[in-house]
């Protein structure tokens, strides 16, 4: 009976201490998955500031800076769930293990003039832009269609608009030298930097459900729940 008692103790021990190693294990390979990743979307982003953290299905991101088509997003949140077991999401390139994320994103209205300012963008000269809470003031010279080769002022207003593959110019009056012109002029000239932003840099697939404009920033929304406890990596 005595040595029936001490098996049974050992087995106890025995099976409590393999429980208590699988969360281990599972961390240090989520550890793994994090570091991964994160290095990954740092090379793609190239942000200021990157953190990722791991927990089971679910991959929280969070960059501060980052690049996407060009332009300096100041904010974006990923919340994005995992395809497969940690075991094989190892053995993949690691954006392809993500089967599709919520998203946030901020949008500075500085950082979109600054594109404007360091990039040359054919047919146009010195855009900016104004934003407000129900869209936006442009102006800046275009050198295109209809102007025979001269340089003219242009004044815009409009709205932005949130689609599947980016953020779009939308319902914009197009004014030259202070004439509004018919809205097939101003869609066709307009549709040259459209969209304002491209997601196609992003690595896999993201949603958005909302934008909403303020007077300094574009934020777009699909309202992601902070994963909290997790293995992370960061920047």
């Amino acid at each position: 009976m005595k040595n029936t008692k001490i098996t049974i103790s050992l087995l106890v021990i025995v099976l409590t201490l393999a429980y208590s190693a699988i969360p281990l294990f599972a961390s240090s390979k989520e550890k793994e998955y994090a570091e991964k990743l994160g290095q990954t979307l740092n090379a793609i982003f190239t942000p200021d500031d990157i953190k990722v953290t791991i927990n089971g299905k679910y991959a929280w991101i969070e960059t501060v800076g980052a690049k996407i088509d060009h332009i300096r997003i100041e904010k974006i949140i990923f919340k994005a769930k995992l395809k497969d077991e940690l075991d094989k999401l190892l053995q993949d390139k690691p954006e392809d293990a993500i089967e599709f994320a919520e998203g946030e994103l901020i949008l500075l209205e500085k950082d979109v003039n600054n594109y404007f300012i360091k990039e040359d963008v054919k047919d146009f000269k010195d855009l900016s832009f104004d934003f407000t809470k129900d869209g936006f003031k442009g102006k800046g010279a275009y050198m295109g269609d209809f102007t025979l080769g001269l340089k003219v002022n242009i004044g815009t207003t409009g709205n932005l608009a949130l689609e599947k593959d980016g953020i779009y110019f939308r319902n914009t009056d197009l004014y030259i030298v202070n004439v509004k012109q018919p809205r097939e002029i101003s869609s066709l000239i307009i549709n040259k930097i459209n969209p304002l932003l491209n997601f196609k840099d992003i690595p896999f697939p993201v949603k958005f459900k909302e934008l909403k404009m303020t007077e300094e920033a574009i934020i777009l929304t699909s309202f992601p729940q902070k994963i909290v406890n997790g293995a992370t990596w960061q920047k």
